[in-house]
């Protein structure tokens, strides 16, 4: 019987080293033996540094007032007083000077105007609203943008009586981008200001337009606002 002599265990040895970009996206190895850098795979990037949203109402809550009433110009004014849509605010935190901040809005709001006269009758209006983001103060601080957004309501009625409100609501939702920021933290807020309002009224008696002169100052009934910290190296 030939009995096969056992081997010997062979002491195993790290012969590869890992080593990881200045950027932190790559894993490569290093064989130690043969000096060749073999690429594995890469490591997911973090863009997100930091997020904040606002949202009025609650969503858990239903209903409730108005969140701001904006007052109608006085011509030859083409807007009236801006005022902050609310007190509330996002903050974005970790900021560096090279990063960016990506700020969304999403506004609700309503315009009307009260009929003088039993239908049947046509009402038409229309109603701009200007709005705006700021970053540290509504006013004070510096404004990132400014959007304006113009809305039309048409409303036919063959029986509704005098003193009925007819209302629209529109959404405007837009975004902006903030950079080259000085600071590590920020308040960022939103105001709002009401534009010009037109219309007419064709009433059932007499057939022909009128002009409507005295217009419902416009609201903001829902908000939706976000910003989020994007690290601009790693984009």
């Amino acid at each position: 019987m030939v009995c096969v002599k056992p081997r010997r265990k062979i002491k195993s040895c790290k012969k590869e080293a890992k080593i990881i970009n200045s950027f932190q996206s790559n894993v490569f190895i290093v064989s130690k033996k043969t000096k060749k850098k073999i690429r594995r795979r890469p490591i997911p990037r973090r863009l997100l540094k930091w997020y904040d949203f606002l949202e009025i109402p609650n969503p858990m809550v239903p209903g409730g007032p108005a969140i701001a009433t904006f007052t109608l110009p006085t011509p030859p004014a083409a807007f009236g007083p801006e005022i902050p849509i609310s007190s509330s605010f996002i903050t974005l935190s970790r900021i560096d000077s090279d990063d960016r901040a990506e700020l969304r809005a999403t506004i609700v709001w309503n315009f009307s105007v009260t009929i003088p006269e039993a239908g049947p009758e046509i009402t038409v209006i229309s109603q701009q609203m200007q709005f705006s983001i700021w970053r540290d103060a509504p006013f004070t601080g510096t404004r990132l943008c400014t959007v304006v957004d113009t809305r039309n309501l048409t409303q036919i009625s063959f029986d509704a009586p005098a003193g009925t409100t007819m209302t629209s609501t529109a959404t405007t939702s837009f975004s902006c981008t903030d950079s080259a920021i000085s600071g590590r933290t920020h308040n960022y807020y939103l105001t709002g200001a009401a534009g010009v309002a037109n219309g007419f009224i064709v009433s059932g008696d007499d057939g022909g337009p009128a002009p409507i002169t005295d217009f419902n100052d416009p609201t903001v009934t829902e908000l939706h606002f976000s910003g989020s910290v994007m690290d601009s190296n790693m984009a």
